[in-house]
């Protein structure tokens, strides 16, 4: 498994976190296709193709290659979907 760490300091207090993320390099070499991120695998016990992903929080808008968890609101007596934010 890799695990890589991505920090991003030294932004405006004004600026929402969704302009922070829309000015981050990372998102920039998300979007390039230019993070060497390995190509999709077969879940062998789903026979299914998967994408590696970046996991972020809730205010990062989903992607391809961006993992979010569902929102308070998506998680209302869905307890498979608490267990998926969990998780």
């Amino acid at each position: 498994m890799l695990i890589y760490g991505y920090l991003d300091v030294g932004r405006n207090g004004r600026m929402s976190d969704l302009g922070i993320w829309n000015r981050c390099t990372l998102k920039s070499h998300l979007d390039a296709h230019t993070l060497n991120i390995p190509a999709p695998k077969v879940i062998p016990t789903l026979n299914e193709e998967f994408p590696y992903v970046i996991v972020g929080d809730e205010i990062f808008p989903l992607s391809k290659n961006l993992m979010i968890p569902y929102s308070k609101q998506q998680l209302q007596y869905r307890d498979d979907r608490r267990i998926f934010n969990y998780r």
